[in-house]
């Protein structure tokens, strides 16, 4: 398999890992006529764009993937209900075949925590982890961005009925 379509089939999965991880809650409420978040993603990839002598980073449509290249996932919120949602959360996965970069994850008027145990627990940063040393003590050490599985945002503001919101972060393919 070529590796243009092995990162394509990277992409598939993400959102796939995405729309199966959409808070049941969400669903839960919008039966009882109360909000009802709906997301949407998409994903660009990051391109250097040299104008004279100046160079910028430009976003554009990610189709294909190679390793080093940066993903910008940009997940669209918004509250499609009749009446205000409290204390929103927006979930998704590090995709497969990446890694996150640390500190790239935002969103106005959301705090960002994240997980490095398959989405179990959160943590906000620095994200640390237990390691047991070879002369048995148990010592804490900072998460590696390797290690990060998902990225979860709390929305700190009431979402009212029509009101969206954005979040994002970014990975690199391996």
């Amino acid at each position: 398999m070529s590796s243009a379509r092995l990162k394509e089939k990277v992409l598939i999965a993400a959102v796939m890992i995405f729309v199966a991880m959409l808070p049941v809650a969400a669903f839960a409420q919008a039966a009882q006529g109360e909000p009802k978040l709906t997301l949407t993603m998409d994903v660009k990839k990051e391109v250097k764009v040299k104008k004279g002598t100046v160079e910028t980073v430009e976003y554009v449509p990610a189709k294909t993937t190679a390793p080093d290249d940066v993903l910008l996932y940009t997940i669209t919120y918004k509250n499609e209900g009749k009446t205000e949602l409290k204390d929103a959360a927006i979930m998704d996965a590090v995709p497969d075949g990446t890694v996150y970069i640390l500190e790239s994850a935002g969103g106005k008027d959301t705090e960002a925590v994240f997980s490095i145990d398959g989405g179990k627990t959160f943590q906000k940063p620095p994200i640390t982890y237990m390691v047991k040393n070879s002369d048995g003590t148990i010592v804490r050490k900072p998460a590696p961005a390797e290690m990060y599985t998902h990225v979860q945002w709390i929305v700190k503001k009431f979402v009212l009925p029509g009101e969206s919101g954005i979040v994002n972060f970014k990975v690199k393919v391996k």
